[in-house]
């Protein structure tokens, strides 16, 4: 067993190995002799093959990352080779990305390393460096909050402190064994403040308090409650479940399994430019076959389209908690079921589920700032809010797309430039849907900027740019005021019983929500992008009122 960072290092690793195995006088391509298995949390066919039957004095050679230190135990393991190194993700408050950095591992973890050796009988433990260099490693592990996303974290703090003689997150976060970084909590709170979370002072608002009961990220946790309110709670319910690492496919190390999972997800996200809408889709009919046709059915279906069945599971899982969860505070009638409707919060919340362009819009408010803007038409590249060159992840549906707007779940440099980073689970964005749950816009001569980075030309046939351009910033204002009022009613409605005395501010709380979903989505409807429009082949007699992204020059 070999320890390795990660995916890069395994697949190098192997592939020297079975490409030298003359000069050490073995025929590692042999499988009767040997089998080399790899093992990575994204590859659960590594995992079969560790465990598939050999043939007699057959020996396998593992090489895996750290997802064999506790996960897995392979009990015939008689030697181990350490690397002492393993990657952990990192956040980055700067750019609000995170990578995978190569670190040194902890002396837990290179113990556990150890104690794979010999667990049945006598085995040899070589570790790739010295005994001083071991003495130097953490004793455990980094902690979580010194390395990833502090706005659930920081959020929490904020309920704890309450009445207490902390004055602030920072404060009571500081008082931590080991401190986060001050960048990343004061990056933290301006996104919940971007979110509507917190206001100015840094004190909860009603989202803010909505969103601790849903146990996610709060920008997914937000999604959620646009599900309720615009009453497409299916698709947004399975997009807030979703790892936004790992996603519902699989990774392979094979080329021509990659085709064939890229291929399924092409199929699935049905010419919607979106990788969420791809995994909504698939999902969905695994969740359906389950529950019609019974759990081998979808295994196989899983199987024949590259679904990780571990994280459909996952999803699920998490899909009936937060059902279960909207049903306890009052939100929505009853928990989960596996009715013949197959949608989560039934029904009556899923009369928008079909469209499109609607959960395309409303994904933006959980992955803000996370927009991809075509650069100018001779660079291949896309720019992001850091102007990092960038570009999009080739399991992507988009990744031979022409170039749009893109919103994307994470952004990671890539291997060979840091400077330079891929962006992954992309989906197309209409431009006036940007305008409307993006960042701040603000005018442009005539035309309009978002976030301060990107431009959006005007065209309209009934009345000036400028014009048009003014009367789009009131329609944000109007939006932004309308969903902090349906915020308002949901937060007062929440934890109330379902009583006749009641009634009345729910029928009002309810008709409130479906004028303001009524209204974006009638606006949403008349959105155009000339790209995306040539390429699904409609034919349009009319064009209203149109936006569309320029072309950055930077």
């Amino acid at each position: 067993m070999v320890f390795l960072p990660g995916m890069r290092h395994l697949l190098a690793a192997s592939d020297v190995f079975k490409r030298n195995g003359d000069l050490l006088g073995s025929q590692f391509l042999d499988r009767d002799r040997y089998r080399v298995v790899l093992l990575h949390a994204t590859m659960p066919e590594g995992l079969k093959e560790l465990f598939a039957p050999v043939p007699t004095g057959c020996r396998r050679i593992i090489f895996t990352t750290d997802v064999a230190e506790t996960s897995i135990t392979v009990p015939d393991v008689t030697f181990v080779v350490d690397s002492g190194k393993v990657h952990q993700k990192m956040y980055d408050p700067l750019s609000r990305s995170s990578r995978l950095a190569c670190c040194w591992a902890s002396q837990s973890s290179a113990a556990q390393r150890a104690g794979r050796a010999g667990r049945v009988q006598k085995g040899n433990y070589i570790a790739l460096y010295t005994k001083e260099m071991q003495d130097s490693f953490r004793v455990t592990k980094f902690p979580a909050m010194m390395r990833e996303n502090l706005q659930a974290t920081s959020l929490r703090a904020k309920q704890a402190i309450a009445g207490t003689a902390y004055t602030s997150i920072q404060s009571l976060l500081q008082e931590s064994i080991e401190p986060p970084e001050d960048a990343m909590v004061d990056e933290s709170i301006k996104s919940l403040q971007r979110m509507s979370a917190l206001d100015n002072q840094e004190e909860l608002t009603p989202l803010g308090n909505m969103l601790l009961d849903i146990p996610l990220d709060p920008s997914y946790a937000k999604l959620i409650w646009l599900g309720v309110i615009f009453r497409c709670l299916d698709p947004l319910l399975i997009i807030g479940a979703m790892d936004n690492e790992q996603g519902l496919f699989h990774v392979s190390s094979d080329v021509a399994q990659r085709k064939e999972a890229l291929d399924s997800r092409l199929k699935f996200s049905n010419n919607s430019w979106s990788d969420y809408i791809g995994m909504v889709n698939a999902f969905k009919e695994m969740r359906r076959i389950r529950y019609q046709e019974g759990r081998g059915a979808a295994v196989s279906f899983a199987y024949a389209n590259h679904i990780n069945t571990t994280a459909f599971q996952q999803m699920l899982d998490v899909s009936k908690q937060i059902v279960r969860t909207l049903g306890n505070t009052g939100i929505i009638r009853g928990g989960y079921s596996s009715s013949s409707d197959f949608q989560f919060g039934g029904p009556g919340l899923n009369v928008n589920s079909g469209r499109v362009s609607l959960i395309k819009a409303l994904l933006l408010q959980a992955v803000h700032p996370n927009i991809a803007a075509p650069r100018a038409p001779a660079k291949s590249s896309y720019r992001t809010e850091d102007a990092a060159p960038t570009h999009i992840s080739k399991m992507s549906v988009n990744a031979r797309r022409p170039k749009a707007l893109f919103a994307f779940g994470s952004k990671r440099p890539t291997a060979s430039d840091p400077n330079t980073f891929m962006i992954h689970q992309t989906s197309h964005v209409p431009p006036l849907a940007a305008c409307l749950f993006g960042g701040h816009i603000q005018a442009k001569g005539d035309n309009i900027r978002m976030d301060s980075w990107v431009d959006f030309d005007i065209q309209t046939e009934s009345q000036g740019n400028t014009s048009a351009g003014r009367l789009l910033i009131e329609l944000r204002k109007a939006v932004d005021e309308s969903l902090s009022l349906a915020f308002d009613a949901l937060s007062t409605r929440k934890n109330k019983a379902f009583t006749e005395e009641d009634h009345e501010s729910r029928l009002a709380c309810d008709t409130l929500l479906r004028d303001v979903s009524e209204l974006v989505i009638e606006v949403i409807n008349r959105d155009i992008d000339p790209v995306y429009r040539d390429s699904q082949r409609e034919a349009y007699t009319t064009e209203p009122e149109s936006i569309y992204p320029s072309r950055n020059r930077n």
